[in-house]
């Protein structure tokens, strides 16, 4: 959690980079490759500890400055591309050894974060019709804290966001289609377990709301795929919440390599249930638009949270029967 690992901020270095799952691949003998965004504290001249290959941007979507292997360089193109360019030539690589060591691939473009620019080909592309839940352009905010009731973001504006974001996924699509493509004509994706998720969630005027930074569904449920053959089946769906805390233990649960201490997540793998979920955020005045700290836990049926001011005092609190009141 971040109050554990103390990242509370966006553009202050907080994290040691020691305690984390690629050091603890990295010493175990694993290959190491990052692509995409990472921590946004860094900037483009400065490269990530325990990556035998690098290619960091800060953000972007078209002739963005990146960091190849410690070099600054501008490549002219779409930065989702070249993103997975990175990623395929990485693996290429690490697969050129011809020997039995194992390697972690990172890959983070930065679609669909706004402003969200398609690639070309996308720019016009037809996206599935939208069905809002009732929260969206909710008239009686009085449940909810003195922020929340001052945005009224429309649905129209949502609606218009949330096309704009599809069509920066479909390169997304297409190019996690030639990464896997490409692994399996080297030999590879059979005995690789992929992870797909993202960092957050997304408001498109649930509650009057935009972004994230709120303890609420929208923005904080993220997609979770994991395909790993002769592990997980084919086709399975679990219904157990699980959280980004849990990434780091279950890839290290699979390759069999030990942190060094307790972790705040599970193995997803291993079958536990997690009864409640815990989130929060930390004022951030760069990050979150003045949104205030707050934490939340959320089981199947109920949420409970808390806003506190920057002296750390309880401000507000809601709770929620998500039975009888799901959105």
């Amino acid at each position: 959690y971040n109050h554990n690992n103390g990242q509370v901020e966006q553009n202050v270095e907080h994290l040691d980079e020691s305690d984390t799952l690629q050091h603890y691949l990295y010493d175990a003998g694993y290959l190491t490759g990052h692509t995409g965004k990472f921590l946004h504290y860094f900037d483009t001249s400065r490269r990530g500890l325990y990556w035998d290959r690098w290619n960091y941007f800060k953000g972007g979507y078209f002739d963005v400055w990146m960091n190849r292997d410690g070099y600054g360089y501008r490549p002219l193109g779409y930065s989702t591309v070249i993103t997975f360019d990175r990623a395929i030539e990485f693996a290429e690589d690490f697969d050129s050894f011809e020997d039995d060591r194992p390697w972690l691939l990172h890959v983070t473009p930065i679609a669909p974060h706004r402003p969200s620019l398609p690639e070309a080909k996308y720019e016009d592309a037809p996206v599935p019709e939208w069905s809002p839940d009732p929260s969206v352009g909710e008239a009686d905010r009085s449940d909810k804290p003195p922020f929340v009731r001052n945005w009224n973001y429309s649905p129209a504006e949502g609606e218009a966001e949330r096309a704009e974001m599809l069509r920066t996924l479909m390169s997304v699509d297409e190019q996690v289609d030639r990464l896997m493509t490409r692994l399996e004509e080297l030999g590879e994706v059979g005995n690789t377990l992929a992870i797909f998720t993202s960092d957050n969630g997304i408001l498109w005027g649930e509650h009057g709301l935009r972004s994230k930074f709120v303890p609420y569904q929208r923005a904080i449920d993220v997609p979770f795929l994991i395909r790993w053959p002769g592990h997980v089946a084919a086709g399975a769906v679990d219904d157990r919440p699980v959280a980004n805390i849990d990434i780091a233990p279950t890839v290290l649960a699979a390759a069999g390599v030990s942190s060094g201490h307790p972790m705040d997540g599970s193995d997803i793998l291993s079958g536990f249930v997690r009864p409640w979920r815990f989130t929060e955020y930390f004022l951030d005045e760069a990050n979150g638009a003045g949104r205030p700290s707050w934490s939340s836990i959320r089981s199947d049926t109920v949420e409970y949270n808390e806003y506190y001011d920057e002296a750390g005092a309880l401000t507000f609190r809601e709770y929620y029967d998500l039975v009888a009141d799901p959105y």
